[in-house]
């Protein structure tokens, strides 16, 4: 995990740096543990997508008591969620392996890895709804600069000395891995659970009343080259309409009733 996650990378797949440094077989488990915690993320990022959204409609209306009590709701939730994946991976994890793969040797290393596996995808699950859920206050740079500075500081040097300095094979990774995203989440989850809503609710309207305004030039000046485009169209109408009354009235030019001479020669 270098800094931050996205859909895109998943953060095991920012691991495979340290994995490689233990061999093949190292870096194929991996692979498939990336594999599972792509699909395992994707309820998660759900319940945090909806859980931001609400949160953000409440707060922009002016109802931080309601924003507040959603909040933890999708906290509820998304914990209901993720200790129900992580049993589900301790029920299926003697057979797990077998699914994946039919190498003996890879079986034994997905073994070993799946129970600190499903500890990872619960502090998965609550630093990412609560990092989706302070986004909903407006409040994305703090929670990065959470993510940064944890990914520096905590897993990367961890992982570090797990791999290349004590030479422990991919639970030492995984362990790096859990402590990491165990720090980000509590602090994601003290920044949130210390929010004064009222006052994060008061700078989000504030935010969208100066957007609002912001809009407004815009929209008038376009309205106004608008109306001045149809007044242009209708001098122009009018003039060519005096154009050909004083055509008409001046009798330069013959008119259709008018009897055009001939010459016979």
């Amino acid at each position: 995990m270098l800094l931050i996650s996205t859909e895109e990378t998943s953060e095991l797949t920012k691991h495979f740096l340290f994995s490689s440094a233990m061999g093949p077989a190292e870096v194929t488990a991996w692979g498939i543990l990336d594999s599972i915690w792509t699909a395992a993320t994707q309820l998660i990022d759900g319940f945090a997508d909806a859980g931001e959204v609400r949160g953000a409609f409440l707060l922009g209306s002016g109802q931080p008591e309601r924003a507040k009590l959603s909040a933890y709701k999708t906290l509820m939730v998304g914990s209901f969620a993720a200790i129900f994946m992580t049993s589900c991976i301790y029920i299926c994890g003697d057979d797990l392996p077998t699914w994946l793969t039919n190498d003996p040797a890879l079986q034994h290393i997905l073994h070993d890895l799946l129970p600190l596996f499903g500890l990872a995808n619960f502090v998965m699950s609550l630093d990412t709804i609560s990092w989706t859920l302070l986004g909903s206050q407006g409040r994305y740079r703090l929670a990065t600069i959470v993510v940064c500075l944890a990914s520096w500081l905590v897993t990367l040097p961890l992982a570090a000395l797990f791999t290349l300095a004590l030479n422990i094979n991919l639970e030492g990774l995984m362990t790096a891995f859990i402590i990491g995203y165990l720090v980000m989440g509590v602090t994601h989850m003290y920044l949130l659970l210390r929010s004064n809503w009222p006052q994060l609710s008061h700078t989000v309207m504030e935010d969208n009343k100066s957007n609002m305004e912001a809009l407004v030039p815009t929209r008038s000046s376009t309205s106004l080259t608008e109306s001045s485009k149809k007044e242009s169209q209708k001098e122009s109408q009018k003039q060519l309409q005096s154009a050909s009354s004083v055509g008409s009235q001046s009798g330069d030019l013959p008119s259709s009733d008018d009897e055009v001479p001939t010459t016979i020669s």
